[in-house]
């Protein structure tokens, strides 16, 4: 009769499903436990390799102005897939009159780290410093055997500047452009498209960082003595992927062609290091500099570091923020209400006099202030903090005001 109750039959059918539950789930657990184990031991190697080793190397001799990685380093071919997109970038430049440069290691990681490249995934081997010069160029052996021996010596006045620390690389400006032939005023492909980049962005071509595609090395290597280019951009938005419809001509024939490229800019961009409530003044110590490679362009301008300490916050913001133009507003010097002295200067004579502002301002700009006395509405220019001076063409009014009290 209990067997036949339908609360024991029910009670009896979720132990038998739960049972089967747990086997299978058991039976689960342990295949994962296999399937993983078994992924380990084929794809997991026995010995890791800890990054890619990039080696310097000790002399690199080049033809155009510009330097770039592959030409100063070298790494195997079984690094390749981590470095070779780092080739093409520009880590220097020579110009005309010193055809020499010495890179060092140090430099070399600190413009990697600026480009945003992990140096921990990145062994470096060989020399500690690579000396660089071009071929390209006819100049005096005498002198270049002395600017030769002097980056030889490590002497800070034959070393030029890197992109790093003093002036932004460019993937071949039209100053760095060089003339295959040996013609002045030569320019090739890559210059032509570099300038038209820079002057559709505004930004300065030194400052450029572009990386084409392999294939269109041979086209781009080609000077307008031998082609005629007419360029048409094809999408120049900004930076990131950008592309030209390029069409060549050479006597009768023409041909069109599209060059793709990957931009990106150097930028110098001002970062909070602290929090910094609305209308506090920015001090040294809340503000760092830094230099990085960046593959967009920030819709309001970017201010420096000089630029940014002592004003005053436009809003709260907080650490790590790219500080822009619309981020700070100048300190205001008056406030509208509040007294100023006023100086009145003519020829040897200097007096002071007191006005009320009647708007508020900052260094350098004209307001309109009452003068307490004769409730004359003046223009002052602020000089400091409540303080002002008075312009010349109400000089003479305001002086014979004053002398008369």
């Amino acid at each position: 009769m209990q067997n036949d109750n339908p609360r024991g039959i029910s009670r009896n059918m979720r132990f038998t499903l739960a049972v089967l539950i747990l086997a299978w789930a058991t039976q689960l657990l342990l295949h994962q436990w296999g399937y993983g184990a078994q992924m380990n031991e084929v794809f997991v190697p026995a010995a890791v390799r800890p990054g890619a080793v990039l080696e310097l190397r000790d002399e690199a001799q080049i033809t155009g102005g510009q330097v770039t990685l592959r030409q100063i380093a070298r790494w195997s071919s079984q690094d390749d897939a981590a470095l070779a997109p780092l080739a093409d970038l520009v880590v220097g430049r020579l110009e005309e009159k010193s055809p020499f440069m010495s890179l060092s290691l140090d430099q070399l990681k600190g413009l990697l780290s600026d480009a945003g490249v992990n140096l921990a995934m990145i062994r470096f081997a060989g020399p500690t410093r690579c000396t660089v010069s071009r071929t390209d160029l006819g100049f005096n052996e005498t002198r270049a055997l002395e600017q030769w021996a002097g980056v030889k010596s490590d002497e800070p006045a034959t070393k030029p500047a890197l992109p790093a620390t003093s002036q932004a690389p460019a993937d071949g400006s039209p100053s760095s452009a060089t003339a295959p032939s040996g013609v002045a005023g030569t320019r090739t492909l890559r210059d032509l498209l570099l300038s038209d980049l820079a002057a559709r962005l505004n930004l300065a071509a030194e400052s450029l960082q572009v990386d084409f595609e392999q294939a269109d090395k041979g086209i781009l290597a080609m000077s307008d003595q031998l082609c005629v280019f007419s360029i048409e951009p094809h999408r120049l938005r900004g930076l990131g992927e950008v592309s030209w419809d390029v069409k060549m001509t050479a006597g009768q024939k023409a041909k069109t062609i599209t060059v793709r490229a990957i931009a990106r800019a150097w930028q110098n961009q001002a970062v909070l290091v602290k929090p910094v409530a609305a209308r506090q003044v920015l001090r040294q110590e809340d503000v760092v500099a830094r230099r990085t490679l960046s593959d967009t362009l920030a819709d309001d301008p970017l201010i420096t570091l000089e630029q940014s300490v002592g004003q005053q916050a436009a809003r709260e913001l907080k650490p790590g923020t790219i500080l822009t133009a619309r981020m700070v507003e100048a300190v205001p010097l008056a406030r509208a209400g509040q007294l100023l002295t006023v100086l009145v200067r003519r020829g040897g004579v200097s007096v002071q006099t007191v006005a009320r502002a009647m708007e508020s301002g900052c260094y350098g700009q004209t307001i309109k202030a009452r003068n307490e006395s004769t409730n004359e509405i003046i223009d002052v220019t602020l000089s400091g903090p409540q303080t002002a001076e008075m312009g010349n063409s109400q000089v003479s009014s305001q002086l014979s005001v004053v002398n008369g009290q």
